[in-house]
């Protein structure tokens, strides 16, 4: 039987692997964030931290947040070059900051013509998006603005009350987790950047998972 050293390496390199294979600049950013969260409350109990501790936590969260930034920097120029030098529209546009703006304004278009309910739970649907000529667009990979879109300004309320609690409820139990309720709030929240894992076609697909958690 395998010690418990070998195994954390091997889930380390399956984890490591499954981040090169899926080239998500969302999934690098939010593995960051969610392993410095971890590490700065993996050793906090309810008594607290010695002064030495505190001073290399301290350090640690300033590393982290400059990484972050940077990560962030180096995803927005990427992102900036791939939409300039990009003079196709269509599908292969969804890999750049300029392709979801187009998302992004055709779901705000709907939003503004009923801004209190939205268009709807149809809203990316096939013939909507066979309107558009976009059948490859499922989502407005958004959350805020998929809400936005789908439910209006009740629907954008209802969300930011839900998260709101998700990260009130994730602080309450941050020490006695070691920073793993956090972490699995963060993540969430990341990945509404890019996607919308809040919709509710996705109940019964993994996003759901992170709630059951």
């Amino acid at each position: 039987v395998p010690s418990k050293g070998w195994l954390h390496i091997i889930n380390i390199f399956l984890a490591l692997i499954a981040f090169i294979f899926a080239q998500s600049k969302t999934v690098w950013l939010a593995a960051l964030v969610c392993y410095f969260v971890i590490f700065l409350f993996k050793d906090v109990n309810s008594s607290g931290l010695n002064r030495r501790s505190i001073i290399i936590k301290k350090v640690a969260l300033r590393a982290s947040v400059f990484a972050c930034i940077t990560l962030l920097l180096i995803i927005g120029a990427s992102d900036l070059v791939i939409g300039y030098f990009s003079a196709a529209d269509g599908a292969d546009g969804l890999t750049s900051f300029t392709g979801r703006t187009l998302i992004w304004g055709i779901t705000y278009s709907e939003f503004i013509k009923n801004p209190l309910f939205g268009f709807g739970l149809t809203l990316w649907d096939f013939d909507f998006r066979n309107r558009y000529g976009l059948l490859f667009v499922g989502q407005a990979h958004n959350q805020i603005i998929q809400t936005m879109g789908t439910g209006g300004l009740f629907g954008l309320i209802g969300l930011l009350i839900y998260s709101g609690t998700l990260l009130l409820v994730a602080l309450k139990y941050v020490v006695v987790s070691h920073g793993f309720s956090l972490a699995i709030v963060l993540l969430l929240f990341i990945h509404s950047f890019s996607e919308s894992p809040l919709r509710t076609s996705l109940l019964l697909a993994q996003s759901a998972l992170i709630h059951l958690i």
